[in-house]
């Protein structure tokens, strides 16, 4: 990989708390988003057994009458139980409670087939995603009521082809992210146009490589690696160039962990973003 994983992997150990989880920062407190994202980040080798027990007993201690919340008593929601569902999985822990969490999944579902953030709140592409990813983990993709979602998709989609959180807001790359992760899921791609989405993508991109969620914003590692998750769903990675890499690289704080563009702050999900966008950019390079 491109950068330098052990100081990476010394910064994450820095992060982890005595109740198991992992903060954004060192000394921050748990939450299951940065449990999940540092788990991700680190090799399976370095989850050793010892704290495997811990870190189960903290995301035990999120979870609701139905789903998780994002620390202890905190309100249940999709994307946290999502988070949970994959702590599970890379722990190898069976779940073992899919009728509740789908019962939490409705609470949260509008009549046009999307979620909201909370009831009653309108549906947002963001939170769909979520909940779409959280029915496939559980294999019941079958009960998604695939053509409102549709419905839902094409409301939000510009004139250029790409998308934003609400009908006739400008495009910005991560709701157009949410909705080819949505469309990849379902296996229903032919619902875009990927030529006119990867012309948007490409206008996003920033002289010193990254890319910003729209053509006039400044780069971030967050958006980068939207770009790239879309890269790698329309199979364009012949996109890729150097200064991609190397923006990335310049990320990389003397402390190991990721800011969200050169100069800033460390946080957990940066690191995440930059060691997810080189995996993806490795995986494809040894298909070549």
């Amino acid at each position: 990989m491109h950068i330098d994983q052990r100081v990476l992997e010394k910064w994450i150990d820095n992060c982890k708390n005595r109740d198991g989880g992992f903060g954004s920062r060192p000394k921050r407190e748990s939450t299951l988003k940065d449990t999940f994202k540092a788990l991700s980040v680190l090799s399976s080798k370095k989850i050793y057994s010892k704290n495997k027990r811990k870190i189960f007993e903290f995301v035990q201690s999120c979870k609701g009458s139905k789903g998780y919340g994002k620390r202890p008593k905190w309100e249940e929601n999709i994307r946290d139980t999502y988070f949970a569902i994959e702590i599970h999985e890379i722990l190898k822990i069976p779940l073992g409670e899919e009728k509740k969490i789908i019962e939490l999944l409705n609470h949260y579902k509008n009549d046009d087939g999307g979620y909201g953030l909370k009831k009653g709140w309108n549906s947002s592409l963001w939170n769909t995603r979520f909940a779409v990813q959280v029915y496939s983990s559980l294999g019941k993709k079958s009960e998604l009521e695939e053509g409102k979602i549709l419905k839902l998709i094409s409301d939000r989609k510009n004139e250029d082809g790409c998308f934003s959180y609400a009908k006739d807001r400008f495009s910005r790359l991560e709701y157009t992210y949410d909705v080819l992760s949505i469309l990849n899921e379902l296996n229903a791609l032919s619902e875009i146009d990927g030529d006119r989405i990867i012309e948007f993508v490409l206008r996003c991109k920033k002289p010193d490589g990254g890319f910003g969620a729209f053509p006039h914003d400044r780069s971030s590692l967050e958006y980068t690696c939207n770009a790239l998750c879309i890269f790698d769903i329309l199979d364009s990675f012949d996109l890729v160039e150097e200064s991609i890499l190397r923006f990335i690289q310049k990320c990389q704080n003397i402390d190991g962990g990721f800011s969200s563009r050169p100069g800033e702050h460390s946080y957990m999900e940066n690191a995440y973003y930059a060691v997810d966008s080189l995996r993806r950019i490795e995986s494809a390079q040894s298909i070549r």
